[in-house]
């Protein structure tokens, strides 16, 4: 089975509150695919390089856009 990494180009990221506002979680999805390929719980710079360190290099080297709503890493 591939990966949900395999060919990524564009991504978008955003981060979000549920649990009536109490919990943290930033998403990362697929723009071209249209779907989620990344979760965790928390917000920031230090959750954001999660998903990065879940790349190989190959994976990391294909993303050309990234997109984000007003995050602040």
């Amino acid at each position: 089975m591939p990966s949900p990494f395999d060919g990524l180009t564009a991504i978008g990221v955003d981060e979000t509150s549920h649990r009536k506002g109490h919990t943290y979680l930033t998403v990362v999805v697929d723009h071209e695919r249209h779907r989620v390929i990344w979760a965790h719980d928390g917000v920031g710079g230090d959750v954001f390089d999660l998903f990065f360190k879940a790349l190989t290099p190959e994976q990391h080297a294909s993303i050309r856009v990234v997109t984000g709503a007003g995050a602040r890493w």
